[in-house]
């Protein structure tokens, strides 16, 4: 009997259905084994790269916060003017930041799209959200009325608190992002430093 079920066993294994399935069986572990070969490919760039791929990623969010933010003002100038002029300024600097501020925010998303300028635009960018930061926490801390009009040129109008916050996470992000470019420069000045040996594998 139980020789009977051994020659069953090697006729079903070398049947056409049998081959069939085991060549299935190899082919979809053929298959795992070069995905996963890819993800840890994948993995291993990104770590090692982590810092490049960093400063992309802080710089499109940026370009997504002052880009709608430009095009607002300049859509809705007019109120944005009006805006401006309500805020507790001298007349002739409210007058002039109307138009300087989308100006700086216009060019700095320019930079940040640029990877030869892109640390000068997280510089820029840095600047912006540190004054930002520091008006809207005047308002935050009653130095003026809180009851202000908001000249930011947001989509959705938010309360001065949750503003602060806003705002002090970019700054935060912008500050990061322009360190680790400049880390970026410091590491491949040292790489191609004459004298240093670079390792091959």
């Amino acid at each position: 009997m139980l020789q009977h079920n051994r020659h069953i066993n090697k006729y079903n294994l070398n049947s056409p259905k049998g081959t069939a399935l085991n060549s299935k069986s190899k082919s979809a572990v053929l298959l795992v084994k070069f995905w996963l070969k890819q993800i840890t490919k994948c993995i291993k760039i990104v770590l090692s790269n982590w810092k490049e791929i960093s400063v992309i990623v802080i710089s499109i969010l940026l370009m997504i916060l002052w880009i709608p933010v430009v095009f607002n003002k300049i859509v809705n100038f007019t109120e944005n003017k009006a805006s401006m002029l309500r805020q507790p300024l001298p007349h002739t600097l409210a007058i002039t930041l109307t138009y300087a501020v989308p100006a700086i925010e216009m060019l700095t998303s320019i930079l940040l799209c640029i990877n030869s300028t892109r640390r000068l635009g997280l510089l820029f960018s840095a600047a912006l959200m540190s004054i930002f930061t520091g008006y809207v926490g005047l308002a935050v801390f009653h130095v003026w009325s809180d009851n202000l009009p908001c000249s930011c040129g947001l989509i959705a109008p938010i309360s001065w608190k949750l503003h602060f916050w806003f705002n002090l996470e970019f700054m935060l992000l912008s500050i990061a992002g322009y360190l680790l470019t400049k880390n970026i420069k410091v590491e491949k000045a040292r790489l191609w430093k004459p004298g240093h040996t670079h390792k091959t594998e």
